[in-house]
């Protein structure tokens, strides 16, 4: 699974830099997590977070509308 999304984040990171003509900044988070939900007790906390995560994203450090110098490098992307 590691090999199938890095190549997918390597393709696309490809198209968006010759479509806007750069290399910065990062398009993608450092990191992804994965983990095996085993029983009942170990998906309601992920179902959770999938649901509330989002109304989160206005607060989120991570969030490049919160930075002025990265909200100027964003652009309208034709997919």
């Amino acid at each position: 699974m590691s090999s199938f999304i890095a190549g997918f984040k390597s393709a696309v990171t490809i198209r968006i830099n010759a479509i806007r003509q750069t290399s910065n900044p990062p398009i993608w988070q450092r990191n992804y997590y994965e983990s095996i939900v085993r029983d009942p007790d170990s998906l309601n906390p992920v179902r959770e977070y999938i649901i509330n995560n989002p109304q989160k994203w206005a607060d989120d450090p991570e969030n490049p509308h919160l930075d002025s110098n990265t909200q100027k490098c964003l652009i309208d992307l034709p997919f």
